[in-house]
C-alpha cells in the first residue's frame, strides 16, 4: 500500500473512527485501526464488534492495499503532523506501517491485516431510506437518554427500540421508572413494520455521526444490523436481541388531571426547588401540586429546609399531588425544550405524560416515587 494523503483530512476522520475502538477488550487486533486503499481513497476502519465506524477520505493511491495500525498511537500522531501532506506505505508481507512526511517518518508496528475481523457493512444493493435533516438523529438523541445505564438482568432496556413503518418511525426508550418517545411524520421505504433496538452506545455514534454530516443521510436494517451513512462516515450497529417490552401499551387511557404552563418557567422553577434534594443519599424528590390555582413545586429536607415556587397553569380536573425525582423530571423537560406544554395525570400513584401541548410527536413519561408518610 502506497497513499499521498490531506493530513487534516486524515485526522478528521481518524478522529471519528476512533471513537468505535474499544477501550478494553480481549482481542488486541481491535485496538488496532484497519487502513484499506483502493480506487475511491483510503478507508479508515475500527469496530468493537458492536459498532463498526467507516470513514472514506480522498487519497492519492498509488499502490492499493490493507495494514492495520495501533489506533490510539496513530490518532495521536496524525493528529500532531505540521504539513499538509501525509504518506502512508505497508508491505504486505509485515505487520506495520509506514508515516512519513517532509523530514520525519515514523514506522509503527501493528497486525496482519488478515487479522482483523470482517467489517460489518451492507450488502451491495440494499435499499437505502434517506432522511432529511435532523430527524432520525433527534428521533434517536431524545429517547437514548431514558434507556437503562446498566442491564440490572434485563440489557434489552439498555437500548432503544425503533420501529420502521411505511409512514414513519418512531422510538422508545425506558429504564422501568421513565419512558420517551418519538415519533417522526417523514416517510420510509418499509412496507410493513419492523421493530429494531439499538444498544446506547450505538446510539450515541449515529448522533454524533448525522450532526457532523449536517443532519442528513440515510439508513438500512439489515439481518441483525443497522447501517447510517451520513457524508463520508458509514456506522453499523450490532442489534440487540429479545424482544422491547410493549411499554406504551402500559400507558392509561385516561388522564383525568390535566395541566398547561410555560416549559420554561417549570423547568425554571424546578431547578430552583430542586437544590433543596442534592444531598447524595435523597431521592432528589419534589412534589407537583396542581389545583385550580395553577401549578405548585415543593421540595422538603428535614436537614436543609423546605422550599416552594408557584408557576402560572392552566388546570383542569381534581386537584392532585404527584411526586418525581426532580434530576429524571429535569432531563425529561430539556428534551422537550421551550414552549407551551402539556402535563396529563392519570393519578397521584400512577404515570404522568408530558408533551408540547401543540405536537403528540415527543412525549415523556414518569412514574412517581412513592414517599414514606
Amino acid at each position: 500500500m502506497r497513499v499521498s494523503i490531506d493530513a487534516p483530512q486524515l485526522a478528521r476522520g481518524v478522529a471519528t473512527v476512533s471513537r468505535s475502538v474499544p477501550a478494553r477488550t480481549t482481542m488486541p487486533v481491535l485496538t488496532g485501526m484497519l487502513l484499506e486503499a483502493d480506487v475511491s481513497g483510503l478507508r479508515l476502519v475500527a469496530t468493537d464488534l458492536e459498532v463498526t465506524s467507516t470513514v472514506t477520505v480522498a487519497a492519492e493511491v498509488q499502490e492499493p492495499g490493507r495494514a492495520v495500525v495501533p489506533a490510539r498511537l496513530f490518532a495521536e500522531i496524525v493528529r500532531r503532523v505540521p504539513s499538509p501532506r501525509l504518506d502512508l506505505a505497508a508491505d504486505p508481507d509485515r505487520a506495520d506501517a509506514l508515516l512519513s512526511w517532509e523530514r520525519s517518518e515514523f514506522r509503527l508496528h501493528g497486525f496482519g491485516p488478515d487479522q482483523f475481523p470482517e467489517p460489518a457493512a451492507a450488502p451491495a444493493g440494499a435499499e437505502f431510506t434517506s432522511f432529511s435533516e435532523g430527524t432520525l438523529r433527534d428521533t434517536l438523541r431524545h429517547t437514548a437518554f431514558a434507556a437503562a445505564s446498566e442491564a440490572g438482568g434485563r440489557p434489552i432496556l439498555t437500548g432503544v427500540e425503533l420501529t420502521l413503518l411505511d409512514a414513519d418511525y418512531r422510538a422508545v426508550a425506558t429504564d422501568g421508572m421513565r419512558v420517551a418517545f418519538f415519533r417522526t411524520a417523514e416517510r420510509t421505504d418499509w412496507a410493513q413494520g419492523r421493530a429494531i433496538t439499538l444498544p446506547g452506545r450505538g446510539v450515541d455514534e449515529i448522533v454524533r455521526s448525522i450532526e457532523a454530516a449536517g443532519g442528513q443521510g440515510a439508513f438500512c436494517a439489515h439481518d441483525n444490523h443497522l447501517f447510517v451513512r451520513a457524508g463520508a462516515t458509514e456506522v453499523a450497529v450490532r442489534l440487540l436481541e429479545g424482544r422491547f417490552p410493549a411499554i406504551l401499551d402500559l400507558v392509561p387511557k385516561q388522564f383525568p388531571t390535566t395541566v398547561r404552563l410555560d416549559a420554561g418557567e417549570l423547568r425554571d422553577a424546578c431547578e430552583r426547588v430542586a437544590l433543596l434534594t442534592d444531598a447524595p443519599d435523597r431521592l432528589h424528590a419534589i412534589t407537583l401540586v396542581a389545583t385550580g390555582d395553577g401549578m405548585e413545586i415543593r421540595a422538603r429536607s428535614p436537614e436543609v429546609g423546605e422550599a416552594r415556587e408557584s408557576v402560572p397553569a392552566g388546570v383542569e380536573g381534581p386537584d392532585l399531588e404527584f411526586a418525581v425525582n426532580a434530576r429524571m423530571l429535569l432531563e425529561g423537560l430539556r428534551h422537550l425544550g421551550d414552549g407551551e406544554l402539556q402535563i396529563e395525570f392519570s393519578g397521584p400513584q400512577s404515570l404522568a405524560r408530558v408533551r408540547k401541548a401543540d405536537d403528540a410527536r415527543q412525549q415523556y413519561m414518569q412514574m412517581p416515587l412513592r414517599l414514606g408518610s
